[in-house]
């Protein structure tokens, strides 16, 4: 009997993009992307018939760096309010580990992804008010 578990977790995740959209009466329409940063922990188990000694396994925790894109709607609502839904991809690449087993001398070499989807729903203010901030937006 031979298998392998994984699991991943992100702690926390941050991104630095831009935007570019366009403007159709007071909503936004737009589109970001840019470096994406977060920290991924992986654990891995391999069991291979019921060899002797522990089933090797690991823990591998890491501060990776990626890209992120996506895009969203961002609408005034009243004043210095409005609203916004935004969709991002995440992807912090592709991580490469060996796992050694001492019992029987043999080591396994794994690959883990790390992709995710976010969506975000948000209220904003915008501070000040000035009559130009508004008409352009």
């Amino acid at each position: 009997m031979w298998y392998a578990k994984a699991e991943q977790k992100q702690s926390w995740f941050g991104t630095a993009r831009g935007r570019l959209g366009w403007v159709n009466g007071s909503v936004l329409f737009y589109a970001t992307g840019g470096w994406a940063f977060g920290e991924v922990s992986t654990s891995i188990t391999h069991r291979i018939n019921n060899p002797p000694g522990p089933v090797p396994s690991a823990q591998f925790d890491y501060t990776r760096t990626g890209w992120t894109a996506g895009g969203g709607v961002e609408s005034q609502i009243a004043n210095n309010w409005s609203a916004k839904v935004e969709y991002l991809y995440v992807n912090l690449g592709d991580v490469t580990e060996t796992i050694v087993y001492p019992a029987n001398s043999s080591n396994f070499t794994t690959q883990t992804s790390f992709h995710t989807h976010v969506v975000r729903v948000g209220l904003n203010y915008r501070f000040g008010g000035s009559d130009v901030v508004r008409a352009r937006y």
